[in-house]
């Protein structure tokens, strides 16, 4: 006979076999079962079969007893089984991280230095053309009419893909009426544009597995290339470095703000307003009439869309986006719910 254990989950079987079955209805028969039965073991593990006191014989237990204490067992089972499901995604997020640092760790620096700016373009070119998630972009100078023509046709294939695009600009930038053109065109297939007073360098990273940045190291040659970069640590850096700009920096909305090229919805900026106004997810949900977690995906969706790490970082940028004028904000508690 097999083990009556489950090999898999320590528990005892509950497949009865044919001999299980014979020796149960001979121990209901008053029949003498030997201590060594395998059969009997397997069902005096399941509790059907008890020792009688008196006689000192096996018996078949209370159904319903035996059913309970079965009942109890799967159910302690199962609740372990939960807790170790539960555990299982803190374990692998903990190998994860292990495996990052090691491979970090181990991983040799992969960097290349792109000698001229035509070599530069071309290389920076296939890395977008094979985009797939996100291509960040920071441009501190204005940019010449003939290569934003070549952008805007290389941007506008790159967000009918489905990439996100985001671009930051100097404030100065929105002077320029070619450059207005431009984001006027970028911003109504999708990309973002924001601008701001702060100083940065010219960057471009594509799917945070590529970064392109311009050698600073020969200010006298206007040729001068870029660094092309892939090591993952570098790019971390880098990519900090540029959210800091962006979480900062101001929205650029092309020709101006509407309905239809803002970035918040209609009810991301309702909501915005109630948690302004002190009120929490649940107050909100009743108020609108939907359920909580639609008001947290709301949030949590306007998180994404702005680059935002926490969705405490909407806050900030709510109370000075511009973006705030295109909702009136609801009225006061005690006129939206009058007393009696």
């Amino acid at each position: 006979m097999s083990n009556p254990l489950n090999s898999t989950e320590g528990t005892v079987s509950l497949n009865l076999t044919e001999g299980d079955l014979d020796c149960y209805r001979r121990a209901g028969r008053g029949e003498e079962i030997a201590p060594d039965d395998p059969h009997a073991a397997h069902l005096i593990a399941l509790g059907v079969l008890i020792h009688d006191p008196f006689s000192g014989r096996l018996v078949p237990a209370d159904i319903r007893t035996a059913e309970a204490r079965l009942r109890q067992e799967a159910e302690r089972s199962a609740a372990g089984a939960l807790r170790r499901m539960a555990q299982i995604p803190a374990v692998v997020e903990t190998l994860e991280k292990e495996r990052s640092r090691s491979l970090r760790a181990s991983e040799p620096f992969s960097g290349e230095f792109l000698s001229s700016t035509e070599l530069a373009n071309d290389i920076i070119s296939r890395a977008v053309d094979a985009a797939a998630h996100e291509q960040l972009s920071a441009q501190p100078g204005l940019r010449r009419p003939e290569v934003l023509a070549r952008a805007l046709e290389r941007d506008a294939k790159t967000l009918r893909r489905g990439v996100m695009l985001r671009m930051l600009y100097a404030e100065s930038s929105r002077s320029s009426d070619v450059l207005l053109q431009y984001v006027v065109a970028v911003t109504e297939l999708g990309a973002q544009v924001r601008t701001t007073e702060a100083e940065f360098s010219r960057i471009i990273i594509v799917d945070q597995a590529h970064a392109f940045f311009e050698d600073r190291g020969i200010l006298e040659d206007p040729s001068r290339g870029a660094w092309h970069i892939q090591h993952r640590g570098t790019i971390d850096y880098l990519l900090e470095q540029f959210r800091q700009r962006w979480v900062h920096a101001r929205p650029w909305y092309g020709e101006g703000l509407t309905s239809v090229n803002a970035i918040s919805s209609p009810f991301q900026r309702s909501v915005l307003w109630e948690l302004e106004a002190g009120s929490d997810q649940r107050q909100i949900a009743s108020r609108f009439g939907v359920s909580v977690k639609t008001i947290n995906r709301a949030v949590a969706d306007l998180r994404v869309k702005l680059g935002f790490k926490t969705p405490y970082q909407l806050g900030p940028w709510w109370l000075r986006s511009e973006e705030r004028n295109l909702n009136e904000p609801p009225p006061s508690p005690l006129a939206r719910w009058p007393g009696p």
